[in-house]
């Protein structure tokens, strides 16, 4: 993972694109998981 920077907002927009990405995949795994159980 890439450290983060304040100063830019170049690596802000990317990060909370990055983290909307990860929250979508981790509900995505939960969902697989459930229905693996």
């Amino acid at each position: 993972m890439r450290p983060m920077r304040e100063g830019l907002p170049i690596y802000s927009v990317e990060h909370q694109i990055s983290r909307s990405f990860h929250e979508d995949l981790n509900a995505f795994g939960d969902c697989v998981s459930n229905i693996a159980d």
